[in-house]
């Protein structure tokens, strides 16, 4: 479950959450691995186990999660003494109506291509209505525009930015969501990769830690 699972707010909830699976939705912790890149679990193990007033110990790791407002900071903490390779997302569902959705931000931007494997130069603005699984190499200030409101999204210690939405065919097959939730939310994740999208070595005692602050 997500430490965060709503952003109240006078425009409306800022996060979507599903009705048909209790992992898709709120603001998840993605630690201390992205995807499956260092590890078999998805998004590693941060979500999974339970968490002590904003803190997990957990293999030597010590993540601790901070939220204030619109502001939110993951910090992960080598504490075995040996180096440990990590990475660190956060993976908020933000609630926008996506036939009119787009992200600003990341014209000319590289990015790797999820749905095809392919590392790509980005031209224009993401919009919406098939799969999106884009990872691009930007730590720039991001804009999530739908015909509702603006919500302007300011990464710090991060080097990439995530963008998801599974699109009609994905989503139907989806067993933790609607056939139609796709057109509920999208995701614009700031991410800690590594340059490579391999992880960052963190050395016994070194700590990293990533910030999001949110603007509507």
């Amino acid at each position: 479950m997500a430490l965060v699972r709503h952003l109240p707010h006078p425009t409306g909830d800022l996060l979507f959450s599903s009705r048909v699976g209790a992992e898709h939705g709120g603001m998840p912790v993605v630690a201390p691995w992205f995807a499956t890149t260092l590890g078999e679990q998805m998004h590693g193990w941060a979500e999974s186990l339970p968490w002590d007033d904003g803190v997990l110990v957990h293999d030597g790791l010590r993540l601790e999660f901070f939220a204030s407002g619109l502001s939110f900071r993951l910090s992960c903490r080598n504490e075995s003494d040996t180096v440990r390779r990590v990475q660190l997302a956060l993976h908020p569902y933000w609630a926008v109506d996506t036939t009119s959705a787009t992200v600003r931000g990341v014209d000319g931007a590289q990015y790797f291509d999820k749905t095809d494997g392919q590392l790509k130069r980005f031209c224009g603005e993401v919009r919406f209505g098939q799969e999106v699984d884009y990872v691009f190499a930007t730590t720039s200030e991001l804009l999530l525009i739908d015909a509702h409101r603006t919500l302007t999204l300011t990464p710090t210690g991060t080097d990439h930015a995530v963008v998801w939405n599974p699109g009609p065919m994905e989503c139907a097959q989806a067993p933790g969501l609607g056939d139609e939730e796709w057109r509920q939310f999208v995701c614009v994740e700031p991410a800690l990769l590594g340059p490579e999208r391999d992880g960052v070595d963190l050395q016994p005692g070194q700590e990293v830690e990533i910030g999001l602050r949110v603007q509507v």
